[in-house]
């Protein structure tokens, strides 16, 4: 499958590239800047993921980048083309997209959630063994360099893959409504490329006014600091839903950076209040969506 991501440089943006990379995904980023040197990092991906053979040669023949990574230009936007090894998927498998450069989620996924519905919460696990670290053969993801509030450039992106995947964000310092505005331009792309599938990364407390949103602490938060960051994901979940698109937006409790656990919890309905969850978990679960129908069109809360 190939995936492209929006929101990349973040932890959780690049859980996904990598757990993606290591479940045979072909991964592209698109990104407003470069993107650092990976992290050691562990996670399990999806046991059902396609299996993908080696090419043997990268995409256009160039010579690797200075900083390790395929980089090609979008749009107006200028950018230096290299190459790394590159996988072609297997037929009858599909491409997705994470991208964009804001977002403090990353990090690496890989597993399988169990639902009944939007009844009571489900528990779901990570499946497989496999452990990803700094300095593994993993293939370094495709880079795009542009701007997601540029249509022309991310439509020109998005072309070729199967699917797509937001890990959009800002912070709560210095904010601008990249969710919001990049699903947008991300929409627009899809329904001119044809394509379906997106799986988008919200929070939990987001919501409408008349919809639970979590505990007392979660909605304290949301008002005092996460206000805007918590109105630029609503506005993103509204325009997803306005659309005949297979999406999913998963809205993760308090993110953290520590070692997956391979299992939480998940549901949409008011059983989860609050909770926590590692980048790596919630990269795992998002990568699942890729190939379920599960949670289609609907809005999960996800904790540990």
């Amino acid at each position: 499958m190939k995936v492209i991501v929006f929101g990349a440089t973040g932890n959780t943006g690049r859980a996904l590239l990598d757990q993606g990379a290591a479940a045979g995904h072909e991964m592209t980023a698109f990104v407003r800047r470069p993107l650092p040197p990976r992290r050691v990092r562990a996670s399990a991906p999806p046991s059902s993921a396609p299996a993908l053979a080696h090419s043997g040669a990268a995409p256009n023949g160039s010579p690797a980048a200075s900083i390790g990574l395929t980089t090609a230009s979008t749009g107006s936007t200028a950018a230096s083309t290299s190459s790394s090894a590159a996988f072609n998927a297997s037929a009858g498998s599909f491409n997705a997209s994470a991208g964009s450069f804001t977002g403090s989620a990353g990090s690496f996924s890989g597993s399988t959630a169990a639902s009944n519905g939007s009844a009571a919460a489900s528990t779901g696990s990570s499946a497989g063994s496999t452990k990803v670290s700094a300095g593994s053969s993993l293939p370094e993801p495709r880079v795009i360099i542009g701007d997601v509030l540029d249509l022309a450039a991310v439509a020109a992106a998005v072309k070729g893959h199967d699917a797509v995947m937001s890990c959009l964000g800002t912070r709560p310092w210095r904010h601008v409504d990249i969710c919001s505005g990049g699903i947008a331009t991300i929409i627009a792309a899809m329904q001119s490329a044809g394509m379906k599938r997106i799986v988008a990364m919200s929070s939990l407390g987001v919501g409408e006014k008349t919809e639970y949103r979590g505990g007392f602490v979660i909605r304290l938060g949301g008002w005092l600091v996460l206000r805007k960051a918590f109105r630029d994901k609503l506005a993103m979940e509204r325009s997803l839903a306005q659309t005949d698109l297979e999406w999913i937006v998963v809205r993760p409790g308090f993110l953290t950076d520590s070692k997956p656990r391979g299992k939480w919890r998940v549901a949409d309905d008011t059983s989860l209040s609050g909770g926590m969850i590692s980048r790596a978990d919630t990269a795992a679960f998002m990568l699942q969506q890729l190939t379920s129908n599960e949670w289609l069109r609907k809005r999960p809360v996800l904790v540990a």
